[in-house]
């Protein structure tokens, strides 16, 4: 997740920041970008005042609400007690780029509602780190199948398998799979996905790779790391 975070801060490091902790409470309305590390009822008021913010960064379990409809990007970072996304986030229809790092009691496939596809995200980027619950992609993402450009998995040490509908990202440029000690394969159908521009497998020594998964992509670039098993070898 090092490149997406960087690219992250690289694009709002020059807008205003405010936060939200146990010694500030109040935010104007007008704020673009917010980091919450306080969610007590009066916090949940002032968020409720928010329509022009763009970013948030939670650091604790979120509350959140609909008015933020103009919301671009949403982290979670270091929510110990988060345990599944918040059902309210699939009326974020703005969202465009979502990271989840250091949250080790979130399952992704719980806090849905209605079928699979209930999560009709439109999301441009994806990001998950530390996950130690994280066994599986969940199907819910699939809303996000036509526009996903980003995908960076990294240290999910129970990520055994990435599911085959993965293949059906068809807008996907980046996929970056780090430190996932478990994850043994790639989907059957990852050729499929012409946009593929750059993959990178590190430190997934479980993994093994096969040059035909790939090579009928035009112009992307490989970087597999010794470590991942290659078919060919065996």
């Amino acid at each position: 997740m090092h490149d997406l975070v960087h690219d992250l801060v690289l694009s709002i490091i020059h807008e205003e920041w405010s936060e939200i902790d146990a010694d500030n409470k109040e935010i104007a309305p007008t704020v673009r970008h917010l980091s919450v590390s306080d969610n007590g009822q009066q916090v949940s008021k002032s968020l409720n005042k928010l329509t022009s913010v763009r970013t948030i960064i939670y650091r604790t379990k979120p509350h959140m609400d609909r008015c933020l409809t103009n919301l671009r990007m949403l982290v979670f970072l270091k929510c110990e007690s988060l345990t599944s996304l918040p059902p309210i986030i699939k009326h974020l229809t703005a969202l465009e780029s979502l990271y989840i790092a250091y949250c080790k009691e979130i399952d992704l496939t719980e806090g849905g509602e209605g079928d699979a596809q209930d999560l009709d995200l439109r999301l441009q980027i994806l990001g998950i780190k530390w996950l130690p619950k994280l066994e599986v992609l969940p199907e819910r993402l699939l809303g996000s199948a036509n526009t996903l450009k980003h995908l960076d998995i990294e240290a999910c040490e129970n990520l055994k398998a990435l599911p085959e509908w993965l293949s059906t990202l068809k807008s996907l440029q980046t996929l970056e799979i780090i430190d996932c000690k478990e994850l043994s394969s790639l989907p059957e159908g990852i050729h499929h996905i012409k946009a593929l521009r750059k993959l990178k497998i590190e430190d997934c020594p479980q993994l093994v790779t096969r040059s035909e998964d790939w090579s009928n992509i035009p112009g992307l670039e490989v970087l597999v790391s010794e470590n991942a098993k290659d078919d060919e070898e065996d």
